[in-house]
């Protein structure tokens, strides 16, 4: 039996401008051979730009990075309700958290599949 793997990552789903707020969701996806594969995404929730570093990856998908430190409590706790809201969905697929990627965000998990 093999193993499949995706991580959680945050994209915009819009950016009306620069210097806006914009619509972020989380978005898993699974690194194959053939580049990422899209698995599953969450609602989008606005976040202001002043939240965030980053911009569009090399692979087509507009990744970002969500400076958790830099947010006020109230907007980090709403931030990281959805986040573990979002890991809940996964694992109710039968995905198992495995671990932390680079940033708080990035969460591992993986799943048995038949070969």
């Amino acid at each position: 039996m093999s193993t499949e793997t995706i991580e959680i990552q945050a994209v915009w789903d819009e950016r009306p401008g620069l210097f806006t707020s914009g619509m972020v969701k989380w978005v898993a996806v699974a690194a194959g051979p053939t580049g990422a594969m899209h698995v599953r995404e969450s609602t989008a929730f606005p976040l202001d730009d002043e939240y965030v570093d980053g911009g569009d990856s090399d692979d087509g998908y507009p990744y970002i990075r969500i400076v958790r430190d830099e947010m006020d409590y109230g907007e980090r706790q709403k931030v990281e309700r959805m986040l573990e809201e979002f890991a809940a969905t996964l694992e109710s697929d039968g995905w198992t958290r495995t671990g932390q990627g680079d940033d708080w965000s990035t969460l591992r998990f993986a799943r048995s599949v038949s070969s």
